[in-house]
């Protein structure tokens, strides 16, 4: 079992880079989908069938790039479980009305506390972050398929480094980040 904000969830999911309406993404990313309408509903349908409603979802920005707020809508609210947002570069155009109609939480940064530890979740990769040295992973996206090289334990979330376009859980991160450095430099001192 989970916590968030006095909540409790029955696990964590994890995603970015979902660019919901956005046509030049099936091309930038070579996402393989004919229509940008096919790829939204495919990661909705992801999303719901390995998230469960009592599940927890933080996507790690640029949820969509479409200025159409009633067809992002209309996906959103096929979302079965909750979600909070970490803004990313192409989140500026929603507003907070929207913003807090579809997430429990909307943030920049945050470093989320779990059953199996501590996270620092942003939509931007950081190269050291609090907590680097003693094993404290870092999620982001933004980079998209690109490989970052950070200095401690580290998992790129987005959407496209799922060959299932679907959420990653804590234990899919775990798995990647427990064979990783810690960070080399304490910037604690």
């Amino acid at each position: 079992m989970e916590h968030y904000l006095g909540r409790e969830f029955s696990n964590f999911y994890f995603s970015s880079d979902w660019h919901l309406a956005h046509k030049n993404i099936l091309e930038y990313d070579e996402r393989p989908f004919n229509t940008i309408q096919q790829h939204d509903q495919a990661i909705i349908n992801n999303v719901n069938k390995v998230c469960e409603p009592t599940s927890l979802l933080f996507i790690l920005g640029d949820l969509s790039m479409g200025k159409d707020i009633n067809y992002i809508e209309s996906l959103l609210n096929q979302i079965q479980c909750k979600m909070v947002l970490i803004k990313g570069n192409h989140d500026k155009h929603l507003k907070d009305s929207f913003l807090k109609s579809h997430f429990i939480d909307v943030r920049d940064y945050l470093e989320l506390k779990s059953s199996k530890g501590k996270f620092i979740l942003s939509h931007f990769p950081f190269y050291s972050w609090d907590g680097s040295h003693r094993g404290t992973p870092h999620l982001y996206g933004h980079i998209h398929k690109n490989k970052a090289n950070l200095n401690g334990k580290h998992f790129n979330v987005g959407i496209c480094n799922s060959q299932s376009y679907s959420p990653f859980s804590l234990e899919d991160i775990l798995k990647v980040t427990d064979k990783q450095e810690l960070g080399k430099y304490r910037h604690d001192v």
